[in-house]
């Protein structure tokens, strides 16, 4: 939209960006021209966004109602689609009148569809043109301009893109195309001139875009603005109207310096009921992470890609724990900037994931989210990076934060002191205080019990987590989110022992079921020890079962004393299920995923060792 409702728009200006330039990188290493066209459609709307036809976009070239049924799966007979009011059934055998042949396949089916509309007489549906692609079946409007949005579309075995067709009435006002060869970032601003109207206004490439890696010619729509021809309405902000008295007084610093006290009121949401609450007092983390992510003046996202499920469920901890977030934003910084300040004072990060922002929470976590060892690390990907402690290594940590008691700047100081993680005394500050304390400020926090609390787990996480592996798999990786607890096993730090299931004798659900390993088991000193199985999906299957030495002195043979939690994998069809074994709690290492970064057709996972004495409180 270029405008908001109740506001006119008299020109609009388009902003274009290239980030990467445009070119073609020749063999030589000189650039040669490379050339992008686009063209800009505009659609007059009313307030409530319905599209209007006003006559000065009449003598534009308009574009044609879209629209789409997806079937995912074949249908089956008896099931309908319903055309522009033509019901449609879909037979088993021969179609007589309305009908479709089911086809081998969702695919087929839809091909055969097609044809039977664009044949069919019945004068609803012959103003539209049908085609499948795949699995859609895809119906254009042969009229241009908004006539075409009222014909509907509808199945019982079908996704429809929309109750009708959509997209019609869009006038292209402008045809642009750019030539360059540079590989320096382009940034193109074009001003179109229109009558007053509220529009609305989209960008389409028609030149190719070419995926070779030598072509640089990525372009984005990186900007629209308008120009109003009334008053501004600035949409969701308080307005504060201010009357000052010119005296000796009033500076020019001086007048820009004005306190306010407010009460934040922010709508909660509902897990049960999928919910959101009428505005309400709340000093909620997960209130103010959801109003900056779904606020138009935040990141405008819509609620399906939010993990709204995960961030309230989080609301519970930290309501329990008495975590809140009360900070005043008086600087422009993004939405994304913006969230990750507010959760972090309740140890939690966002992160996005397959078109969703999704939370993690920095907590214990006893079952690991999947299992690797020497059978899905690349070789010689496998380090690990000490934090070896020295004369600059902080000793205590020291937290600034904004009290709600005097409403100034105060600070909390912990350390390590006779076995235990606590606030030190103002009588231990004086007579041995820290020598290098770590400083750090704590946006949000106005509580001193809470900025113990951060204060205690920053200090705890200085002293054991210390040890940072690094390693690459390839989709092994693709089950790991940000923050997930993975069990490791590796000899180069003594981290277990593992390898591959190759033969099971006996029921495997069973107590006494023989397993053939393809690593001979060193036992030590122990008469057991405990196998650990890693799932299909790459995933650890809880719980471990304890094992002893088979009869017979086979090295590579063990005995299960307790039934295996999956049937493993031994055959050739598939991947043979990989093991970790060792003694009770050293089969595998615990460690937290930091960063999941692709390389190519790998990933690396870079993690830090996991210690539960780190989660102090």
């Amino acid at each position: 939209m270029a405008c908001d409702p109740a506001t006119k728009a008299t020109a609009i200006g388009v902003d274009t960006v290239f980030q990467r330039g445009l070119y073609y990188a020749n063999n030589d290493g000189s650039l040669a021209t490379r050339s992008v066209d686009w063209v800009v459609e505009v659609r007059a709307i009313d307030d409530s966004g319905e599209p209007l036809a006003p006559a000065h976009l009449a003598g534009y070239p308009q574009s044609k109602a879209t629209g789409r049924l997806l079937f995912t799966v074949n249908p089956t007979a008896g099931d309908t689609a319903t055309i522009n009011g033509v019901v449609w059934t879909f037979v088993a055998g021969a179609a007589g009148a309305a009908q479709v042949t089911i086809g081998a396949d969702a695919a087929a089916t839809v091909t055969a569809f097609a044809g039977a509309l664009n044949v069919s007489t019945d004068p609803a549906l012959t103003v539209a043109t049908y085609a499948a692609v795949g699995k859609g079946l895809v119906v254009e409007y042969d009229t241009a301009g908004l006539a075409g949005e009222s014909f509907t579309l509808g199945a019982s075995r079908a996704v429809a893109s929309g109750e009708t067709l959509a997209g019609g009435g869009f006038a292209r006002i402008a045809s642009e195309s750019h030539s360059a060869a540079t590989n320096t970032a382009i940034r193109l601003s074009h001003k179109y001139t229109l009558a007053a109207e509220r529009y609305e206004v989209r960008i389409k490439r028609t030149s190719d875009n070419t995926q070779d890696s030598r072509t640089g010619h990525e372009s984005r729509w990186s900007q629209l603005r308008a120009v109003l021809d009334e008053d501004p309405n600035y949409g969701d902000v308080t307005l504060v109207a201010v009357k000052m008295r010119a005296t000796d007084n009033l500076s020019q610093r001086s007048s820009r310096l004005i306190n306010g006290v407010v009460v934040r009121k922010l709508a909660t949401y509902d897990l049960v009921t999928g919910e959101w609450s009428d505005l309400a007092a709340t000093r909620s983390i997960a209130a103010a992470a959801s109003y900056i992510l779904r606020a138009e003046n935040g990141a405008s996202l819509a609620d399906g890609h939010n993990d709204l499920a995960a961030l309230w469920s989080l609301h519970a901890t930290w309501d329990a724990r008495g975590d809140t977030f009360n900070g005043v934003f008086d600087s422009s910084l993004t939405a994304w900037d913006a969230v990750k300040r507010v959760l972090n004072v309740g140890r939690g990060a966002p992160f996005q994931q397959g078109g969703f922002v999704r939370y993690m929470r920095d907590e214990p976590q006893e079952i690991p989210a999947a299992l690797f060892n020497r059978r899905c690390i690349v070789r010689g990907s496998f380090s690990i990076e000490y934090d070896m402690p020295s004369d600059n290594t902080a000793d205590a940590v020291t937290v600034e934060y904004f009290s709600e008691a005097t409403w100034k700047i105060a600070e909390v100081t912990v350390a390590m002191r006779d076995g235990s993680i606590r606030e030190l005394t103002p009588t231990e500050l004086r007579d041995s205080p820290p020598a290098k304390p770590a400083r750090m400020q704590y946006f949000g926090i106005t509580d001193k019990a809470q900025a113990e609390r951060e204060a205690c787990f920053v200090c705890a996480c200085n002293i054991y987590r210390r040890r940072r592996p690094t390693w690459r798999t390839e989709l092994d990786a693709m089950v790991l989110s940000y923050g997930d607890v993975v069990a490791i096993s590796h000899p180069l730090p003594s981290w277990g022992q593992d390898g591959e299931i190759e033969a099971v004798e006996g029921a495997w659900d069973e107590v006494g079921a023989v397993l053939t390993l393809t690593e001979p088991v060193r036992w030590g000193d122990a008469s057991t020890l405990f196998l650990a199985l890693r799932r299909r999906d790459g995933r650890l299957a809880s719980p471990a079962v304890e094992v002893e030495a088979a009869p017979g002195g086979d090295p590579n043979k063990v005995v299960s004393l307790d039934p295996l939690p999956i049937e493993p994998d031994t055959g050739g069809d598939r991947e043979r299920t990989y093991y970790t074994l060792g003694p009770a709690d050293e089969w595998a290492k615990r460690v937290r995923v930091r960063s999941l970064r692709p390389r190519k057709s790998q990933v690396e996972i870079m993690a830090v060792v996991e210690d539960d004495r780190a989660h102090v409180n």
